[in-house]
């Protein structure tokens, strides 16, 4: 990849510029993170529709503490909602996690109440509402929760 971005950094009206750098963004990106952004934003520049940059944006905004990065992750979820580039499941748990990082109140009952309508049965998902419900003080659902994980700890908590 690295010679092929450095051949369309030379070039970037090239055809194909900003799937290379979107598909150079989701390489990087396990490997290292700042250089996997830098290719992600410009391939958004050069196509603002690059699915494979928005997917490494949101990944990286989730990584991240504060209220800015909550805030580019909740927006860019607004961009791709409805479009089918990202899993449904994966979706509401970006949403969930990004409004629970911006931690108001209503932020909070937004985000229990979505991961609650969600249905899902993931350990992931049953922690992060367990983490949601202390956040909110609202200790006996936490618990509830916290316990059902503890009691199947190789399965689903139902």
């Amino acid at each position: 990849f690295s010679r092929a971005t450095a051949i369309i950094e030379s070039n970037p009206k090239s055809p194909g510029a900003g799937r290379v750098l979107g598909r150079a963004a989701k390489f990087y990106l396990p490997r290292v993170a700042s250089l996997s952004e830098t290719y992600a934003h410009r391939a958004l520049e050069i196509d603002p529709t690059n699915t494979d940059a928005k997917l490494v944006l949101l990944s990286l905004y989730n990584n991240r503490a504060g209220d800015k990065s909550a805030a580019e992750g909740l927006k860019l979820l607004d961009e791709i909602k409805g479009k089918g580039l990202i899993d449904p499941a994966a979706e509401t748990r970006y949403r969930a996690a990004f409004l629970s990082r911006r931690g108001t109140p209503e932020d909070l009952t937004a985000a229990i109440d979505l991961l609650r309508q969600s249905g899902s049965q993931s350990r992931d998902d049953k922690l992060l509402l367990a983490r949601l419900y202390e956040q909110s003080d609202q200790m006996p659902p936490a618990f509830d929760l916290l316990q059902q994980l503890v009691r199947a700890p190789n399965a689903s908590a139902r």
